[in-house]
């Protein structure tokens, strides 16, 4: 891999410089996300960013996404095609999707929206070339796109926010059988594929040597345009707050032990400090959530009380694995956290993508791996717990990495580069 790529940004954007070359004509793009803005999801974020950006640099960019009412919207150059949610209204059709996606992909919403995405996007275009750009989950983004690409022969690149085959989260059985045809279809369709971390973008360059050449990497990043500043913590007990859901394997329950034992010997007092988890919490069957006045559960919230939650707090808890043997995404609220700048007690591997972006960006960080005993968690802990809960500013390098401008010239560069 290169020294650009290790650094977290791409060769292409250190010769787009954020702007599109003057002597070519910035190409239409085609956008197509399932969520997007206003939706409250942090999948929208990703292609939010992308569509703005590169708008500035002089794309003309139509988005075709996903809603829950009947036919087709248009608002400003968002389009939006019914999607498939377990909320609307069911139907024989709905039963339809749902029997489609229990056999081959239930993961992946959105089977039958693939199909009218693809056919607002050939109308929205007609008679023209634009770029395809396809960012999922969920994957259905990248059939719509397929099916596009298969019959006007348009330019498509595919971009992952999540891996697919070898995808810890993926764990229907079903989803491990039909997930590694999935990947090698759009592998094989698309002409240039984003991984959006460099452990992703090496595994996918050994596992398809012969398609190493449309491996690029784009990480998540943040959009430099929305500040996310320190606030002054609330009165009371210290807060180490975790914003955001907890699914799969990022349940923490030794995290949760730990601290437990911790109280009970008295090391920790719930007069001093707390946790709170702000979000949907999803407990593995079996295990019992604490009732514990130092453990504060809050509901799910809007984007902008997450914000402000995230920014009050005095230290920040980032759960990226707390099971699995690998690591191989980064969750997207690690950068608001860095842009916060409190100290983080992260949950990870060692030598994991969120480890080495919290060190070079300069944030205080304390890192606890799932090896780990529980008396080296609470001597952790402990550790963590005596760090003042300051603000740092974070490192040049994390700015120049993960500015979501400079990702859209990154993305701006592929695009231009296309046939």
């Amino acid at each position: 891999m290169s020294a650009a790529d290790r650094q977290g940004e791409p060769a292409a954007a250190q010769l787009a410089h954020g702007k599109t070359p003057s002597s070519a004509v910035p190409k239409d793009v085609l956008l197509i996300a399932y969520a997007y803005p206003p939706d409250n999801f942090s999948g929208a974020a990703r292609p939010h960013r992308f569509a703005k950006y590169l708008e500035r640099l002089g794309h003309n960019v139509q988005v075709v996404a996903a809603q829950h009412e009947k036919g087709v919207s248009h608002v400003g150059n968002v389009h939006r095609a019914e999607g498939d949610f377990d909320q609307n209204i069911r139907s024989l059709p709905w039963y339809f999707e749902k029997v489609v996606r229990n056999l081959f992909c239930p993961h992946d919403e959105g089977w039958r929206w693939a199909l009218r995405a693809a056919r607002a996007s050939e109308e929205l275009f007609a008679g023209k070339r634009p770029v395809i750009v396809s960012t999922a989950p969920p994957m259905t983004v990248h059939l719509a796109a397929a099916r596009v690409k298969a019959k006007h022969g348009w330019p498509w690149i595919a971009d992952f926010r999540d891996p697919l085959a070898g995808n810890a989260y993926r764990t229907n059985a079903i989803a491990k059988r039909m997930d590694p045809y999935l990947e090698k279809l759009i592998f094989r369709r698309a002409d240039r594929l984003i991984a959006n971390t460099d452990a992703v973008a090496d595994i996918w360059r050994r596992r398809y040597p012969h398609y190493a050449h449309k491996v690029h990497l784009i990480w998540n990043g943040f959009d430099p345009e929305v500040s996310l500043d320190a606030l002054p913590p609330p009165a009371g007990p210290r807060l180490i707050r975790h914003v955001g859901s907890v699914y799969g394997d990022r349940y923490p329950q030794p995290l949760l032990a730990a601290f437990q034992s911790m109280f009970d010997r008295g090391l920790l007092r719930a007069d001093d400090l707390s946790i709170e988890l702000v979000g949907q919490l999803g407990a593995p069957a079996g295990v019992t959530i604490p009732q514990a006045p130092w453990l504060r559960l809050t509901p799910q919230v809007s984007r902008a009380e997450a914000d402000r939650l995230t920014a009050s707090a005095h230290y920040l808890l980032l759960l990226d694995v707390t099971q699995a043997s690998q690591s191989l995404q980064v969750p997207a609220k690690l950068f608001d956290y860095i842009r916060v700048g409190r100290p983080v007690l992260t949950v990870t591997l060692p030598g994991s993508p969120a480890e080495r972006i919290l060190k070079q960006a300069g944030i205080p960080s304390v890192f606890l791996y799932p090896t780990d005993s529980q008396e080296t968690l609470v001597a952790k802990i402990t550790e963590f717990t005596a760090l003042p809960p300051v603000s740092t500013p974070y490192s040049l390098w994390f700015s120049d990495s993960f500015d979501g401008a400079r990702q859209a010239a990154a993305l701006s560069a592929l695009i231009q580069g296309l046939g």
